[in-house]
C-alpha cells in the first residue's frame, strides 16, 4: 500500500470533481448506428452509455469506456452495477489477441461447506438468506482497475470522476429503476442504511421522475478517484465497509480484502461458423456451454434453421440439456478444482452428447442425472463495448440477487452481495427442490462461486496475409442459467443466421437448463401449433409472461453491438427488454 490511513484522511477534504471535456458530442438512443472508426456502446442505462460514448469521444479505448461505464451502473442500476459485487470481462483486441479478467467474488477465510446448515446438519434458509451472511468479498472494482493498469488509455481519475458526479447530482428515477427498486422495498425498508437511500420519506421505493441522490456513494467513488482500488481493498474506506458487514453478522475479515486479487484467464476460444468466438472460462460456466452448445448444432446440423421452427427448438433444447448436465457435474473455480476443460470441449464428447439425442422425442433429464437445479440469481446487467481502433470489450457484472442482499454498509453508499449463495448449498445433498450438493461447486475459503456469465465477442477469422479480422459480434446478458441460451441465441442469429442485430436482439427466446426439465419459452413468441408440437415431442413447455410478471417474463437482456456489413456501420442495440441504451461520439472533428 503506497498510501497510510493517515494520508488517506488528511489528502479526503482535497477530493473535487474536474468537469469532462469531450471533442465532440455523443448520441444516445435505445439503438444507434455508428461509423467503425468512433465505436460505440450498449448497456441497460442511459447516463453509463453516455459516460461511455464521451470516453470514446475523449481518445479513450474500448477498456477505459468499459471501465467508466461500468463503475457509472454501480450508481444508476443498483439492482446488479456495483462496486460491492464481482464482474467478468472479455477483450479482443484489434491485433486479434484476446484475454479475460475474473473479477468473481470470493468466498471469505471464514466460510465453509456448512455454513448454511443448522446445528442439526440441517439446512436453514434463513442463513442463505441473511443479508450480511451471504456476502463474498467483492472483486469489481480490482477487476476495473488491472483492467485499467493493462490495458486502459486514460488517467484513472478521469473514468471514475462521471459516475462520482452521478452519485452527487443525483439523477431521475426511470420507470425501470423504479420497478426494480419497488420489488426490493419490503427487504429494503428492514436496512436502515438501504432505506435512506433507495425509499422516500413515506418509506415507499422510489417513483419514477424522483431524484436518487447518493451522497455517501459520491464520497466513495471520489476516494477511489484519488486512490485507487488500494483505498477499499487496504485503506479506511475498507475499515468502514467490513465493520458494518461484521457489525450484521457478517463473515467476512479485513484480511479477505486485501487478500483479494483479480485473475487474467485465457479465455474459452473456438470456431463457429467460420468465425472466432471468443467467451469466459471458469469459474464462469458460460464459455463451456456455450462451445458444447453450437458445436452439438452444428452436429444437428441445425445452425441455419429458423430459431421460431420446432425443430431448431428442440434441437436447442437438447443441446442445453447435455451442457447443463455436464455444467452441474464438472464445472466450479479452477484454482480449488480440476476442471476438465479440454475433454468436455473435444469432439468426440460433443459427438458422443449429439449422438444421444433423437431428432423427433425429448430426451429425459433423468436420464444425465438426478434431478436438480442450480441455485443461481437473476439479476446482473451487460455491457458492450467497441472503440475506433476495433478493440471489444463484453463485461458482464453482478451483485447475484436483484440489488444483492439488498444491505449498504454503513456510510460507503455500497449495496453489497449475496454471492455466497451461488454455492452448493448442502454438501453431499442433491434434492428435488432445487439444491445441489456435488463437490466442485462446495463453498470454501477464498474460492469463486460458479457463475452462468457469458460475456462474449465473435469476429472474422485472421485474414490471408495473417491480419486480424474484424470484430462483428460483442454480446452477453443478465439473468441467471438463462444467460448462456440468450448469448447462444445471439450467437446463432447474428453469426450463422446472418440476421440484422435490432432482428436478433428484438427475436424471441427460449431456455432449458436440464433441471427443471422444461423448455421455457417467452409468452405470446411462438404460434400455437409450434408449442403444441413441442409437447407432443416430449417437452414440457412453460410460458413467461411479460404482462404478469415485467421484470421475470422475459428472458436475458442483450444489449450489443454488431458490425453490420451492408452499411459498413457498426450497429449498437439496447435490448428492449430491459430498458437498454445505446451511445456513440458523433461522426466529425
Amino acid at each position: 500500500m503506497t498510501n497510510s490511513p493517515v494520508r488517506y484522511l488528511a489528502l479526503g477534504w482535497l477530493i473535487v470533481l474536474t468537469g469532462c471535456v469531450t471533442s465532440r458530442p455523443v448520441q444516445v438512443a435505445p439503438a444507434v448506428w455508428a461509423a467503425p472508426t468512433d465505436g460505440a456502446v450498449a448497456c441497460v442505462d442511459r447516463h453509463a452509455a453516455e459516460v461511455g460514448a464521451q470516453v470514446l469521444a475523449d481518445g479513450g479505448n474500448a477498456v477505459d469506456a468499459a471501465i467508466a461505464s461500468a463503475l457509472a451502473l454501480a450508481v444508476t442500476f443498483p439492482p446488479a452495477g456495483n462496486i460491492g459485487g464481482g464482474c467478468v470481462l472479455v477483450a479482443r483486441f484489434a491485433d486479434g489477441a484476446a484475454t479475460s479478467i475474473d473479477a468473481r467474488e470470493t468466498a471469505p477465510l471464514a466460510a465453509s461447506p456448512s455454513m448454511f446448515l443448522d446445528e442439526h446438519g440441517l439446512y436453514d434458509p434463513d442463513s442463505a438468506l441473511h443479508p450480511w451472511l451471504c456476502t463474498g468479498t467483492p472483486g469489481t472494482l480490482r477487476g476495473l482497475e488491472y483492467a485499467h493498469r493493462h490495458y486502459g488509455s486514460l488517467p484513472w481519475r478521469r473514468l471514475v470522476e462521471p459516475a462520482a458526479r452521478l452519485a452527487e447530482e443525483g439523477f431521475v428515477v426511470s420507470a425501470n429503476l423504479a420497478a426494480w427498486l419497488a420489488a426490493c422495498e419490503r427487504e429494503l425498508a428492514a436496512i436502515p442504511t438501504s432505506a435512506a437511500i433507495f425509499l422516500d420519506d413515506a418509506g415507499h421505493a422510489l417513483r419514477p421522475g424522483a431524484l436518487l441522490v447518493q451522497e455517501d456513494l459520491a464520497r466513495t467513488l471520489k476516494q477511489i478517484a484519488t486512490f485507487g482500488a488500494d483505498v477499499f481493498y487496504e485503506g479506511p474506506l475498507g475499515d468502514e465497509f467490513v465493520s458494518a458487514i461484521q457489525q450484521g453478522g457478517g463473515l467476512m475479515s479485513r484480511e479477505d480484502l486485501a487478500l483479494y486479487e483479480a485473475v487474467e484467464r485465457e479465455p474459452i476460444r473456438f470456431a463457429f461458423a467460420g468465425h472466432d468466438v471468443i467467451s469466459m472460462p471458469p469459474p464462469s460456466s458460460g464459455g463451456v456451454a456455450l462451445a458444447q452448445m453450437t458445436g452439438m448444432l452444428e452436429m444437428f446440423g441445425a445452425t441455419r434453421t429458423p430459431l421460431d421452427d420446432v425443430d431448431s427448438l428442440h434441437m436447442r433444447a437438447e443441446a442445453a440439456r447435455r451442457a447443463f448436465a455436464d455444467r452441474a457435474r464438472w464445472l466450479a473455480d479452477p484454482d480449488h478444482v480440476s476442471v476438465p476443460v479440454d475433454d468436455l470441449l473435444a469432439p468426440e464428447h460433443l459427438m458422443d452428447l449429439a449422438l444421444s439425442a433423437q431428432p423427433d422425442s425429448a430426451s429425459q433429464s433423468a436420464s444425465f442425472g438426478p434431478p436438480i437445479e442450480l441455485p443461481e440469481g437473476n439479476d446482473t446487467t451487460h455491457l458492450s463495448v467497441v472503440d475506433g481502433q476495433g478493440n471489444a470489450v463484453s463485461i458482464t457484472i453482478t451483485l447475484e440477487a436483484m440489488m444483492g442482499s439488498k444491505a449498504v454498509a454503513g456510510s460507503t453508499g455500497i449495496l453489497l452481495n449475496n454471492e455466497l449463495r451461488d454455492f452448493n448449498r448442502i454438501p453431499g445433498t442433491t434434492t428435488t427442490t432445487g439444491h445441489i450438493g456435488t463437490f466442485p461447486n462446495i463453498a470454501g475459503p477464498r474460492k469463486r462461486p460458479l457463475t452462468s456469465m457469458t460475456p462474449t465477442i465473435v469476429a472474422e477469422p485472421a485474414h490471408d496475409d495473417g491480419t486480424a479480422g474484424r470484430v462483428v459480434l460483442v454480446t452477453g446478458s443478465p439473468g441467471g442459467r438463462t444467460i448462456i441460451n440468450t448469448v447462444f441465441q445471439m450467437v446463432l442469429r447474428v453469426v450463422a443466421q446472418d440476421m440484422p442485430l435490432d432482428a436478433a436482439v428484438a427475436g424471441a427466446r427460449m431456455h432449458h437448463s436440464w433441471w427443471p426439465d422444461e423448455v421455457s419459452l417467452e409468452a405470446n413468441r411462438f404460434d400455437a401449433a409450434t408449442i403444441a408440437a413441442l409437447r407432443q415431442r416430449g417437452h414440457r413447455v412453460v410460458e413467461l409472461d411479460v404482462a404478469a410478471n415485467p421484470l421475470r417474463g422475459t428472458l436475458g437482456a442483450a444489449h450489443s453491438i454488431a458490425f453490420d456489413a451492408a452499411t459498413g456501420q457498426l450497429h449498437a442495440v439496447g435490448d428492449a427488454r430491459r430498458d437498454g441504451w445505446a451511445a456513440a461520439p458523433t461522426t466529425g472533428p
